[in-house]
């Protein structure tokens, strides 16, 4: 393994060169190692890795710049500061980029002169630690954890000797692999938030920064300032129920989706929906399907390669809304069904209420309980489109019963009008739409910055292929509405 004061570094940048390797006077070194531009894995690690994290108000920090390959995708950062162990490479950097946005920095190989505690919000280094010995990256970790803000982002590219091409560039290559460097990363005291192994031919990537109680990202970065969520369910509610009733009110908000429940019954999906496993669309689209891209979950557990890309996350060893409760937002919530007389639905909100079939009381009680002063969590379960299909000011009853227990088995369809034609279909249409007659107060009552996940538990059988209710995993139970949209119509 070369020493610190190798001249490893500055023969590759001579010989490049000297064998017209790139264009000295157009193209910037070491783009003929890939370019992330046009490499797959490297542009993957440039969108996921280094783009979200560079704003026009954040301090950046690169270790190992070469001539700028990575370095001109952080040039709109507030302030970068470009570091380097070579005088010579930091020469060949000004060549390309030479902006008043930009310190030099050159360093005794792993400090910062010059940088102030407390300053950076970012820091990033492809190339570099791939060639430096544990015990180097070990003094470099310490020396970045004094000059990080609170809430900060480290990514780090390092060598993984346990692939074949790491092992073939033994010599060059340090001794490393993603279980000593994360052991190493969490010794010096730092949180780490995403590690990659998988990505690149010879090396990992590590996502770390300082060590805080309660953390919550938004598109992978640590903010102050958090969405609101307003997590509505209306239970029991079929897909094509919602997608023929008049709601005026949703409709001008964003249109439906089918998408799949995560189980056939109240419990399971709420438990479900409060880990961030809200129901599926089969459509490609992110938010509404989560293997496009998840809205929210839980840091490291369940599919943590799916979790990881989430708009907003948190850690926590409960769920997602305890963990929000944690970290200071308040949450809130209503429930008209009898499983949320469960503590075990219901201990993660700071106010809660069950309140039976009663979606005015509900909404009554979510708006006199916000605090204006703090970030919330809302949540509502209506029973309103549950069986009997009940709802303030209903002028008749539902003379079909679609409870479960009513299934003859092994089940049959009978003679009979069933599903759309089945009389229980209208009378969870009309309590679909006596909701959407509620949704406006509630909706202008509540910033207009908030998320809002509008979905059901599960759908119904109205005697499809012999089955009534729900409980069971038939495709009318499964399907359920969703829609996901922000109330001020910008983008999530």
């Amino acid at each position: 393994m070369p020493k610190l004061d190798t001249k490893l570094h500055l023969d590759m940048l001579q010989n490049s060169k000297k064998e017209n390797k790139f264009d000295v006077n157009s193209e910037v070194y070491g783009l003929h190692w890939g370019d992330p531009e046009t490499v797959p894995p490297l542009k993957y690690v440039r969108d996921s890795f280094l783009l979200p994290y560079i704003t026009t108000s954040s301090t950046v920090l690169e270790i190992g710049v070469g001539g700028g390959r990575w370095t001109r995708y952080m040039l709109k950062a507030k302030h970068l500061y470009a570091v380097d162990y070579h005088v010579e490479l930091l020469e060949e950097l000004k060549l390309n980029y030479n902006y008043d946005n930009m310190s030099f920095v050159l360093n005794n190989g792993y400090d910062f002169p010059g940088v102030l505690n407390q300053s950076v919000d970012f820091i990033f280094s492809f190339g570099t630690f791939v060639h430096l010995d544990v015990d180097i990256i070990k003094k470099y970790l310490i020396n970045i954890k004094s000059i990080l803000k609170e809430t900060s982002n480290v990514v780090i590219q390092y060598s993984d000797m346990r692939k074949p091409m790491a092992r073939a560039l033994k010599g060059s290559f340090s001794e490393n692999d993603p279980d000593i460097m994360k052991k190493l990363v969490k010794s010096c005291g730092f949180e780490i938030y995403e590690d990659d192994d998988q990505t690149l031919w010879h090396s990992a990537i590590i996502r770390f920064g300082l060590v805080s109680k309660s953390m919550i990202y938004v598109n992978n970065l640590f903010y102050k300032e958090q969405p609101n969520i307003l997590l509505l369910t209306y239970d029991s509610c079929r897909y094509d129920t919602l997608k023929v009733a008049n709601t005026p009110v949703l409709d001008s908000f964003v249109d439906i989706v089918s998408a799949q429940a995560p189980a056939n019954f109240t419990y399971p999906s709420h438990c479900a929906f409060f880990c961030g496993i809200l129901p599926n669309s089969s459509l490609n689209q992110p938010y509404i399907n989560r293997f496009n891209r998840q809205l929210f979950g839980i840091s490291d557990v369940g599919e943590t390669n799916v979790v990881k890309k989430s708009y907003l996350k948190i850690q926590s060893n409960s769920n997602f809304v305890d963990g929000l409760r944690g970290a200071g937002y308040q949450t809130i919530g209503c429930g008209a069904m009898n499983w949320f007389r469960q503590e075990t639905l219901t201990y993660c909100f700071e106010d809660y209420l069950y309140t039976g079939t009663d979606a005015d009381s509900q909404i009554d009680f979510l708006l006199a309980n916000l605090d204006p002063s703090r970030k919330f969590f809302g949540f509502i379960n209506f029973g309103e489109t549950h069986a009997p299909f009940f709802y303030k000011g209903k002028k008749d009853t539902c003379p079909v019963d679609v409870r479960a227990r009513i299934i003859k088995w092994p089940p049959c369809e009978s003679p009979g009008p069933v599903g759309q034609a089945n009389e229980a279909f209208r009378h969870q249409v009309e309590a679909a739409e006596f909701l959407d007659s509620r949704l406006a107060r509630l909706f202008s009552s509540v910033p207009s910055n908030t998320i809002v996940v509008l979905c059901a538990d599960h759908g119904e059988c109205f005697g499809e292929d012999g089955y009534w209710g729900h409980g069971f995993n038939h495709p009318k139970v499964l399907e359920v509405p969703l829609a996901i949209f922000r109330l001020d119509g910008k983008l999530i």
